[in-house]
C-alpha cells in the first residue's frame, strides 16, 4: 500500500473486524470530520471515541504516530480531548494494540516488543497493550 488514505483505511477496516469479533457494538460517524475513527458503546452505556493508527515494528520495538498535521503547515495536533483510545494496528506482526490517549506521548509511542540492550523502568512492552 503506498498512500496513506489506504493504508488509514485497511487499519480501520481490521480495527473494525476486530472489535465486531470480540462482540463489542460499534459505532462509525458519518463522514471523515472527526478525530476520531470509530465509537464503541461499552455495555455500561458509555461511548469510547476511537482514533485508528497503523504502526511500524522495526527493532524489537512498534511505533506509531500520536497526533496528526494540517496537510497546510504541519503544524502537529494531539488528539487529548477529542479521542479516548488508539486502536493501533501492525501490519509486521498483524497485531492489534489499545492504548489510551492519555498515556500518549505529544508525538509518537513507542511499544517494546524485544528486551531492549540497556534496562529502562520506563519501557512498555507492547505486551500489556495487545488485545
Amino acid at each position: 500500500m503506498t498512500n496513506t488514505k489506504t493504508k488509514g483505511d485497511a487499519t480501520e477496516a481490521i480495527v473494525l473486524a476486530h472489535l465486531v469479533r470480540r462482540g463489542e457494538a460499534v459505532l462509525l460517524p458519518f463522514g471523515d470530520n472527526q478525530r476520531y475513527d470509530m465509537v464503541v458503546h461499552k455495555r455500561d452505556g458509555s461511548f469510547e471515541r476511537i482514533q485508528c493508527k497503523t504502526a511500524k515494528l522495526k527493532d524489537g520495538v512498534i511505533t506509531f504516530w500520536s497526533c496528526s498535521n494540517n496537510g497546510f503547515t504541519f503544524e502537529k495536533k494531539t488528539y487529548a480531548g477529542e479521542a479516548d483510545v488508539f486502536m493501533v494496528h501492525c501490519p509486521d506482526n498483524d497485531k492489534v494494540y489499545r492504548v489510551p490517549v492519555g498515556e500518549a506521548n505529544q508525538k509518537n509511542v513507542s511499544l517494546r516488543v524485544d528486551a531492549p540492550k540497556i534496562k529502562s523502568p520506563t519501557v512498555r512492552w507492547a505486551s500489556q497493550y495487545e488485545c
